[in-house]
């Protein structure tokens, strides 16, 4: 360490330890004392009267405190020369700029701290902005699929009759007129059917001049016949005769026990049976 002080050229060290000692002495107190009544660290005190000046630290305060203790003493502070006051004052400056720069270091952190906050803010409002978007993209195509699945006629509508088609497409709310579609009833029937709930006589004729059948139908009995156009019916009870045809059932062709001629089988007439 460098020393802060150093002694005049009228006086050498020894002379100066030795008068420091004396003058204290001669106020009968121990240096402990000393450092005491005038409130001066001992370790100065010591350093000052024992000539160690590398001892002492470069600071305003300890050449104030050998000014004090010298005039204490009674003795000159001028018979020393501080040689590190211009180095004293830029150590002073140079702490005063390290607790500027320490504090400007602190508000640094602060700012920093606070764009760092606004960053992280404005990321997650960013990645929720994008989960809108996504989702309403989404939602958009969702819409357009469906949208294209009404505008489509699914391939199973295409292979359903014409009066189904119509039917299918027809709103609730407008008036459906009844369109004739001719039925090929040739392909469209194979067989009928003819049962009884009670014992009735039947006779079947093809175009009034051949009968394919004359018997009594027992209860629950039930013949089936090759459908073609121009078979007639013949019957003793005719409320008794139950005639099927496809998935049509006609249990109405007369009263129980009426008689009845003529009653045609084909399928166009025998519909007309399930209007009544």
């Amino acid at each position: 360490m460098t020393d802060i002080i150093k002694l005049t050229e009228n006086i050498n060290l020894e002379e100066f330890k030795n008068n420091l000692k004396i003058a204290r002495e001669s106020k009968n107190i121990s240096i402990e004392e000393a450092s005491n009544l005038i409130k001066i660290n001992i370790n100065i005190l010591k350093n000052l009267e024992n000539g160690k000046f590398h001892e002492l630290a470069n600071d305003v305060f300890i050449r104030g405190h050998i000014r004090t203790y010298l005039k204490w003493l009674g003795m000159d502070p001028s018979i020393l020369v501080y040689i590190s006051d211009s180095t004293a004052e830029t150590n002073l400056e140079t702490k005063i700029n390290i607790k500027n720069t320490l504090h400007t270091l602190k508000l640094s952190k602060f700012y920093i701290s606070i764009i760092a906050l606004i960053l992280f803010v404005l990321i997650i409002l960013f990645y929720k902005n994008m989960n809108k978007l996504e989702t309403s993209i989404y939602e958009n195509t969702i819409e357009v699929q469906e949208d294209l699945k009404e505008s489509t006629i699914d391939n199973s509508e295409l292979e359903k009759k014409p009066e189904a088609i119509i039917a299918s497409k027809v709103k609730p709310n407008e008036e459906l007129k009844k369109v004739a579609i001719p039925i090929n009833t040739t392909e469209e029937i194979k067989f009928i059917y003819i049962s009884a709930n009670t014992d009735s006589w039947i006779e079947i004729q093809k175009n009034n001049l051949e009968i394919l059948v004359s018997k009594v139908l027992k209860k629950d009995e039930k013949i089936k016949i090759l459908y073609e156009k121009g078979l007639i019916l013949v019957t003793g009870n005719a409320g008794g005769i139950i005639i099927q045809i496809n998935d049509k059932i006609i249990n109405n062709i007369g009263m129980p026990g009426e008689v009845k001629r003529n009653i045609s089988l084909n399928y166009d007439d025998l519909i007309k049976f399930l209007n009544n």
